[in-house]
């Protein structure tokens, strides 16, 4: 009998994995290749891969041929790999995030049924999965969710870990932590590593655990770990002696500490990104956290409230912020809203029921949407594309305040709507209006996919596609006072740069790149005696400096968009 109930558990399990790839894969793969990529970041890690193939070089990452060592390569190997595989396509570029956006859904839901119950993890994986930053972070070409799959994994590995009273179990969950650090080290540095370690450190100092983490096998995971991450930097290092300091230093310690990257921003910076990103469960956040501090003597409640606490206060006092850096926080937010709902569902009625929040949150949000023209009329000019999908999101969230509406009402007021055609659907039927806010929250997805491609920053690729077909062969492709991240990566080559660096300048000042990472005098010279013509990107308001300092050369003007111009050089 003991036998035959594992085997319907497990049956369970793998046909709960099935079900939620079934509902989440056709979305998160649905027109990957709608958008060209987005610069910098998509162009940037893109046009890594893309040299690692031309070269043969998988040890030194490069930015049109130039070292750069902010990150380590793990995804640029991956992305190599599928560049090499399906070629240099937007969709096939995203295909690799897209999987390790629901890896974690899907381990998610692994975590939830195992620590708590399989109605837990099925709730936490459908929030986490309709969360719309984790999301668009999924479907978006940067380290980020990468690096916040195994940093998850690790922590989740690392809790099963020290329940498992069986060694075997045990052993290989603290060797699959080891990898999971390992494989996060391998793809954003230290930060993969410093996250689970001080986790864990609070929780088990909190919880009095230490005893019931040990053995945990760290001479074999030493060596584990070891394997994974270090032959690498090692490499790294001995090609290029000035590795270390710009890796660790610069890229780990000053970039953290100090605002030397310029993306400095103020220390509640995360909070409206948060509860933006779960919209509309963001509403339940208070009951939710309430929850989990009062029931905090379960070990995985502390848990996963450490989890939460340090990794927001980490991100918040360092000087250098993101929207993406927070996403480690979103499968543990994710599980206690999980929880939440499932005590309700199990133990609540429409009386107990605080949804009323997610009326009024979703209500406030249709509105804002409504006055969104108002208070920003560059939306009718600048961004008048966005127009119909702003509407369109207003809607949803109007469907989503009138599904949670119902639970916001008293007994007694319920009773007005009886001889309504909707009150027997209505009636003491948490699960249907649960279910309704549940699809409303989930059409916010299908409506960012068609919006994303007017959000993001103007692309390069129609004036590169331009170029290409105009020039001849050997003719030069350059930019002139900026560094355009997605020009090498559609024109498939190293481009000249004129008068900028940015990120590039470390590597600039360790190997020779004069010959295509140019001053002005320089290019000057070049355009003066160069036998063909050069196909010049120049920014509008760029356009004026690069006439008048080359007056000896005509520029002939082939198109303009997005404020760009392409021109091509002519000797007078």
């Amino acid at each position: 009998m003991p036998n035959t109930t594992k085997q319907t558990a497990t049956r369970t399990f793998w046909m709960d994995l099935f079900w939620l790839t079934l509902l989440f894969a056709p979305i998160y793969f649905l027109f990957l290749g709608n958008r060209p990529f987005a610069t910098p970041d998509e162009a940037r890690y893109v046009e890594i891969p893309r040299e690692m193939l031309a070269t043969g070089d998988w040890i030194t990452p490069r930015l049109n041929g130039v070292k750069y060592f902010e990150k380590p390569p793990l995804l640029y190997w991956i992305e190599a790999v599928f560049q090499y595989v399906f070629g240099l396509k937007e969709w096939a570029m995203r295909l690799p995030i897209v999987l390790f956006g629901l890896t974690g859904i899907l381990s998610t839901y692994a975590f939830g049924q195992r620590v708590f119950n399989r109605h837990v993890g099925l709730y936490s994986a459908f929030i986490l999965g309709s969360s719309c930053i984790y999301f668009v972070m999924s479907r978006l070409i940067i380290l980020d969710m990468a690096v916040s799959l195994f940093v998850t994994l690790s922590l989740f590995c690392f809790y099963n870990a020290q329940q498992e009273a069986k060694e075997k179990d045990r052993r290989l969950f603290y060797a699959l932590f080891t990898v999971f650090c390992a494989l996060g080290v391998l793809t954003k540095g230290i930060m993969a590593l410093a996250v689970p370690g001080v986790v864990i450190v609070l929780w088990a100092t909190y919880s009095r655990r230490w005893r019931a983490i040990f053995p945990a096998y760290l001479p074999s995971n030493l060596i584990l770990f070891l394997l994974i991450a270090a032959p690498w930097h090692i490499l790294a290092s001995l090609k290029t002696p000035e590795f270390a300091y710009k890796y660790f230093i610069v890229e780990h310690v000053l970039r953290y500490a100090t605002k030397i990257h310029l993306r400095h921003q103020p220390v509640w910076f995360f909070i409206p990104i948060i509860i933006g990103g779960f919209i509309p469960w963001s509403a339940l956040f208070p009951h939710a956290f309430a929850k989990a501090f009062r029931e905090r003597y379960m070990h995985v409640n502390a848990f996963l409230l450490v989890w939460i606490a340090f990794v927001f206060v980490f991100f918040s006092i360092s000087q250098s912020k993101l929207i993406p850096y927070i996403l480690p926080l979103f499968p543990p937010i994710a599980l206690l809203l999980g929880n939440l709902i499932n005590e309700w569902l199990t133990k609540g009625s429409p009386s107990k029921w605080p949804l009323k929040h997610i009326c009024w949150l979703s209500f406030l949000c249709a509105l804002a949407g409504c006055l969104a023209y108002r208070f920003f009329p560059e939306l009718t000019t600048n961004k008048a594309a966005l127009v119909p999908y702003i509407n369109v999101l207003s809607l949803c969230f109007l469907t989503i305040s009138a599904c949670s509406l119902p639970f916001g009402l008293s007994g007694n007021y319920l009773t007005k709507w009886k001889n309504s055609c909707l009150f027997p659907l209505l009636k003491n039927n948490l699960g249907i209006r649960l279910f309704g806010v549940s699809l409303a929250s989930l059409s916010i997805l299908f409506v960012l996919i068609p919006a994303s491609p007017y959000i993001q920053r103007p692309s390069l690729n129609t004036l590169v596609q331009t170029a290409l077909s105009l020039r001849r062969p050997g003719e030069q492709l350059a930019s002139y006072m900026a560094y355009f991240q997605d020009l090498p990566v559609y024109a498939n080559e190293i481009v000249t740069v004129v008068d900028t660096k940015g990120e590039l300048e470390f590597g600039t000042t360790i190997e020779d790149t004069r010959f295509w990472m140019m001053s002005r005098e320089d290019f000057k010279k070049r355009l003066e005696t160069n036998k063909t013509p050069i196909w010049i990107f120049v920014r509008d308001n760029s356009f004026v400096h690069l006439k008048n300092d080359n007056p000896r050369v005509n520029f002939k003007e082939i198109a303009l968009e997005n404020g760009v111009y392409l021109v091509v050089s002519e000797a007078k």
